[in-house]
């Protein structure tokens, strides 16, 4: 019943569960280099400024093309599962298309977790976990401040800011 509430099936519950197990467990295949762990992301208030506590576990999707919409609706409806297990988990939605007079990605993303948190929730009276929509700075998009890490796929590209802009989400 809570799961047709959500509009998981039961594919979908066992996908939301196989990444809890990666927001749990260490995974080596998705743990930065050692070299990256060395040189941080930077303090605490990095987080703290965007209004993450991080005292829970951060789910990261980047985004910057329209089309790739559907996968943010997934992971909010992977959001809502874990809350309804009383996993707590921030997930973190960074939009890295450049800013300009169109807004669409941005308002495309706004609306869809509206929309996602539109209708009651069951279950989730205890769980903690939020939902944050940030927008990647401009001037940590100049090629300089970008230091690849790792090719990615497409809904999942990495890269670092080496800007030490407050406002940029350390990976």
């Amino acid at each position: 019943m809570q799961l047709t509430h959500l509009g998981v099936d039961a594919d979908e519950a066992s996908l939301f569960q196989r990444l809890a197990g990666h927001v749990l467990y260490a995974d080596r295949s998705t743990r930065p280099s050692s070299d990256a762990i060395r040189r941080g992301g930077g303090a605490p208030s990095v987080l703290w400024a965007q209004g993450i506590s991080g005292d829970i576990p951060i789910v990261l999707v980047r985004i910057d093309d329209l089309d790739d919409i559907a996968i943010v609706g997934q992971l909010l409806r992977a959001h809502e599962y874990w809350r309804m297990k009383q996993l707590a988990v921030d997930l973190v939605i960074l939009n890295e298309r450049a800013s300009s007079y169109v807004q669409d990605l941005q308002i495309a993303l706004e609306t869809t977790v509206r929309m996602s948190q539109s209708h009651p929730r069951v279950g989730v009276d205890g769980a903690r976990g939020s939902v944050f929509v940030l927008r990647t700075p401009d001037r940590c998009r100049s090629g300089s401040d970008l230091k690849p890490r790792r090719p990615g796929r497409r809904t999942s590209r990495r890269h670092r800011c080496s800007c030490r802009n407050s406002s940029c989400i350390p990976d």
